[in-house]
């Protein structure tokens, strides 16, 4: 559903879409659907049990090498093997990034699966005896204060202050650009005297400028040899769970970005829409690009359109459009860029 998809349908719809997304696409016992990200849940794994066989499925016409599996599983307690027996180096990620101790982990592993085909893993559990085996890395979330943290793969570096991100770097292209990426949200407009027009449905009318959120977040970070991660989690009164997690993978994979909000606070009859906005050092001159349905690329300019005379009636949200798969600006004089590819989960 289109409206699902870009959140733009009644906070009813998408939820009921959810659901119904859940029923229809069973999965099969053990088995992992690359193409859909579904995360397969261990955790209810009796103790008497001493391995597991995973089956990948790759129902695209190419190979997938190299991509990470995730599983959910309740304590590292496993080793992951192909099907030949050979150890495949894996990464335990705690799912609590407070600190606490964890009752559940993510497991991450790189799986090849070949076109149209599966592959079958086999999480082995290891001996307590014998300690953590050599291909097994258990990671920890730290917490992260007024200190710089970075996290990095073979192409790309995310440098950080007190959680707060602040820079990128290429390796490749060997540049550094100054970013800045905040959350902020619009006030819903109940209509005013010029236009009855309420924001709602397809319908993106802020009452005012882009606010800043009022409480506190907390920030940690983890690295390890397939996963690196800075995770946030936003405490304050506007919103009951706001998380952004900054993930780079082994590689030369870019940054991935997973925002998630719910529980959006309404109590006092305002209506919040939350926006990411990222702040450069790119000079535009009022350029950027974005897909035109998803399909090909457009360039915009803003307070203008090609084929009309726009006449800006409304200051805050004229300049938005509906992103289904990507956006970027560029500088007009130099080769620094900066580029979102969305990807709804």
């Amino acid at each position: 559903n289109h409206s699902t998809l870009v959140s733009l349908s009644e906070q009813p719809v998408p939820k009921n879409a959810s659901e119904i997304l859940g029923i229809d696409m069973p999965v099969a016992d053990n088995a992992v659907h690359l193409t859909s990200k579904l995360v397969l849940d261990l955790s209810q794994a009796t103790a008497s049990e001493d391995r597991f066989m995973v089956t990948i499925v790759n129902p695209l016409g190419w190979k997938r090498d190299g991509e990470l599996v995730s599983l959910n599983v309740s304590s590292p307690v496993w080793r992951v093997t192909d099907s030949t027996g050979a150890d495949i180096k894996c990464q335990y990620i705690p799912l609590q990034p407070e600190g606490k101790l964890s009752e559940r982990y993510r497991l991450v592993f790189r799986a090849n699966v070949p076109a149209l085909g599966f592959s079958n893993y086999v999480l082995v559990k290891m001996i307590p005896e014998d300690g953590i085996h050599s291909s097994v890395h258990i990671a920890a979330w730290a917490p992260m204060y007024d200190q710089n943290v970075a996290i990095s793969n073979e192409a790309f570096k995310a440098e950080f202050f007190m959680g707060n991100l602040v820079s990128i770097s290429n390796a490749a292209e060997r540049t550094n650009l100054a970013v800045e990426h905040e959350i902020l949200w619009y006030s819903s407009s109940p209509g005013n005297q010029e236009s009855g027009q309420t924001s709602g449905a397809y319908i993106f009318r802020p009452d005012g400028p882009a606010r800043k959120l009022a409480g506190h977040w907390q920030s940690h970070f983890i690295r390890g040899p397939l996963f690196s991660a800075v995770h946030r989690a936003y405490q304050g009164q506007e919103v009951d769970e706001l998380e952004v997690t900054y993930v780079l993978e082994s590689g030369d994979l870019p940054i991935t970005m997973l925002i998630h909000v719910n529980g959006i606070h309404v109590s006092d009859v305002t209506g919040r829409e939350f926006i990411s906005r990222f702040n450069t050092e790119i000079v535009t001159n009022g350029k950027f690009f974005t897909d035109s349905n998803g399909l090909n690329t457009m360039e915009r300019i803003l307070n203008h359109r090609d084929t009309w005379t726009l006449n800006i009636t409304d200051k805050f949200s004229d300049n938005y459009y509906p992103v289904t798969a990507r956006a970027s600006i560029r500088c007009e004089k130099g080769f620094k860029s900066l580029s979102y590819v969305s990807c709804v989960h």
